[in-house]
């Protein structure tokens, strides 16, 4: 353990001194802020490495494979997904045919139901026009009957 703590500061210390060297030699001032990051980010990982493989007992390679599972297991869910996709795609557009035909189905009842309504207005109409025409005759003909009976009823009295 106490070689493990030994190698991990060496490393730190050389990476420190590569990345003040690194820094001194920068191309331009305006990127001193972002390099000083890049360099605090490797450092703070550099200090994290041994806490990990002491804690979670975890190396690199192991992690590297670990990471590797994690991308086939991720490759072969997006594949499903995709499938899937298709599928819900396919179906979806079935269903749409479905539901079109369902409305033209729909609109034609719709329009012949329309049609009927109006030939049975149309008939209705029809069947008042008759029955007003009937009842205007009926009038016409008792005022016909009236005033016939009326010059009969003079007819009468000047006879008298």
């Amino acid at each position: 353990m106490f070689d493990t703590l030994k190698t991990t500061v060496c490393q730190i210390a050389v990476f420190m001194i590569c990345a003040q060297a690194i820094a001194h030699f920068r191309p331009k001032e305006s990127y001193e802020k972002y390099l000083r990051m890049l360099l605090s980010v490797m450092i703070l990982i550099q200090i994290f490495q041994p806490f990990c493989k002491l804690f979670f007992g975890v190396t690199g390679q192991e992690l590297s494979a670990s990471v590797e599972s994690f991308q086939r297991e991720l490759d072969i869910s997006m594949e499903e997904a995709a499938e899937q996709s298709v599928l819900a795609g396919e179906k979806l557009e079935t269903m749409s045919l479905l539901e079109v035909q369902e409305r033209m189905v729909e609109q034609e009842e719709l329009a012949e139901r329309e049609k009927l309504d109006k030939e049975e207005n149309v008939e209705k109409q029809e069947k008042m026009d008759v029955k007003e025409e009937v009842e205007e005759q009926e009038k016409l003909t008792e005022k016909e009957n009236v005033s016939g009976l009326s010059e009969q009823v003079e007819n009468n009295e000047q006879s008298e």
